[in-house]
This record gives C-alpha cells, sequence and structure tokens, in this order.
C-alpha cells in the first residue's frame, strides 16, 4: 500500500494530469486512515473516551499530509518537486506522534 502511495505520489509531481495517479493517491491514503482506526482499535482506545492531543495532531498532520501534494500539482505546478520537503516534514510528525505518542 504504501509502496502505491509513494508510486502515485511520484507520477503526480511529474505529470499532474491523469485522474488515475489522483485516485491511487486518494484510495491509499484513505485505506492508511482506516488501517489507523483500526489500530485504535486495537489500543482499546473507544469513541466514548476522550482521545489524547497526540490523536488530533496526527490526523491533522495526516490531513495535510494527503491533500498537500494535490493541492501543490494543481496550483504550483513548477515548484511542486522544490516543495516535496513540506510534505515529508508532515509524513515524519505523523510517523513521530504515532511511535512516541507524547
Amino acid at each position: 500500500m504504501t509502496a502505491l502511495l509513494i508510486y502515485s505520489l511520484m507520477m503526480m509531481s511529474y505529470n499532474p494530469k491523469p485522474k488515475l495517479n489522483k485516485f491511487l493517491y486518494l484510495f491509499c491514503s484513505i485505506m492508511m486512515l482506516v488501517s489507523g482506526v483500526m489500530s485504535m482499535e486495537r489500543l482499546d482506545m473507544r469513541a466514548d473516551d476522550t482521545y489524547p492531543v497526540w490523536i488530533y495532531a496526527k490526523l491533522g498532520c495526516l490531513l495535510i499530509a494527503t491533500a498537500l501534494p494535490i493541492l501543490m500539482a494543481k496550483f504550483l505546478p513548477k515548484i511542486a518537486s522544490k516543495l516535496s520537503f513540506l510534505y515529508l516534514i508532515f509524513i515524519l510528525a505523523a510517523v513521530f506522534l504515532g511511535v512516541y505518542r507524547p
């Protein structure tokens, strides 16, 4: 799933026109969100409990990281590849929040 996500992201950065790459990217992002919800279930975090702040921060980072490449490819196509470090920063922040759970 991660390889398909990275492939569709790279194809969007080189050629933002094909709809299939955008669809694959959004599909992989939704599947990763579903797997995150399933891992919260495994940690016995129910909806009736109040969620910790790190879950909301991770969700925010992932939503920004999901929307950022599509918006960059559409509105800033000439510098989208140069701004890809922003994508990496949001992904690394989400990974940090998921692993260390501050």
